[in-house]
């Protein structure tokens, strides 16, 4: 998975941008973890997963496997068509829709929408500046979704499943556990992606329990 990451970016001539914190996912076992927590067993064919970030497209690759329908984000305008000739056959055949947009601004409750009945699933490998936006929009965004499933700092992860009264607890804590509960899926050392980042990651994955209240109707 290295090399088709390395080969798509260099046949445009492109480099991962610091700016836009891209650290793109290359172990295979991750990407089939993460596809797997998006997409368990039981929704294989079903699931509609709207991914934030898709960059060269590798777990959009594993998710459009599992998923009857994927819906890749990606704000990067060199990316796009890197995206578009990865999965043209998918487009044609209505499996993958790329939207050049940014996470930060898209209007997800549409997107999500057009998953109709089907199990909705928000995924991403996040860039570490913007990942407490984006939680807060995958939080504004519970009512309408199965689950989250993110790769983060690995100090956020921790924030995140962390038990109160314990060192890791706070408000960030609180404030996304209103809306879902958490789970840990697995750690992610620096060697899993191109360029390698300062920092261990995590999965983690954030299930949306039926009947919890909405969060504007939560006290945090």
């Amino acid at each position: 998975m290295t090399s088709a990451v390395r080969e798509r970016l260099r046949a445009r001539g492109l480099s991962p941008k610091k700016s836009f914190g891209q650290n793109f996912l290359v172990a295979e076992a991750v990407i089939h973890a993460i596809a797997r927590a998006c997409v368990p067993d039981d929704e294989v064919g079903r699931a509609h997963v709207v991914e934030l970030g898709a960059g060269t497209g590798a777990l959009t690759e594993a998710l459009a496997e599992r998923a009857k329908r994927v819906i890749c984000i990606e704000r990067d305008r060199d990316l796009v068509p890197v995206l578009a000739e990865a999965f043209a056959g998918a487009i044609e055949e209505g499996r993958v829709r790329v939207v050049e947009a940014d996470a930060k601004a898209v209007d997800l409750g549409a997107l999500l929408d057009e998953g109709g009945d089907a199990p909705r699933v928000l995924c991403g490998n996040l860039p570490y500046q913007i990942t407490g936006a984006l939680l807060e929009r995958a939080v504004h965004v519970a009512p309408e979704i199965q689950r989250a499933v993110f790769m983060v700092q690995e100090e956020v992860a921790d924030r995140l499943a962390a038990s109160p009264g314990t060192k890791d607890y706070g408000a960030l804590t609180v404030f996304v556990r209103a809306a879902f509960d958490c789970r840990k899926v697995r750690s992610v050392s620096p060697g899993c992606f191109h360029p390698q980042p300062d920092v261990t990651s995590a999965v983690v994955e954030l299930s949306a329990p039926i009947g919890r209240p909405r969060i504007e109707e939560t006290e945090i």
